[in-house]
């Protein structure tokens, strides 16, 4: 059964939003509406299921993920454990 998962629209407005690139923000928005992100904040989910579900090239998701993380909008560990940071 498929859920629904609110983003509030006022993201795209969002300084830190507007300056990350657009495949970053494909992964951002990937993050908080999958559907692992109803079980909790904190996931474990791989680079190769991102890559997957989202298109974008393996090296191009560490990428996006490295700059999520300088903005301190998720934190990672070394099993690709992704935690959502508000």
């Amino acid at each position: 059964m498929d859920s629904i998962v609110k983003i509030d629209s006022g993201i795209w407005s969002e300084p830190w939003f507007e300056r990350i690139p657009s495949l970053a923000k494909l992964v951002y928005l990937f993050l908080v509406s999958n559907p692992k992100v109803l079980y909790g904040r904190s996931y474990e989910i791989t680079q190769k299921r991102i890559s997957e579900e989202t298109l974008i090239p393996p090296i191009d998701v560490d990428t996006c993920i490295e700059i999520l993380k300088q903005y301190g909008k998720i934190k990672t560990d070394d099993k690709f454990k992704i935690t959502l940071v508000d």
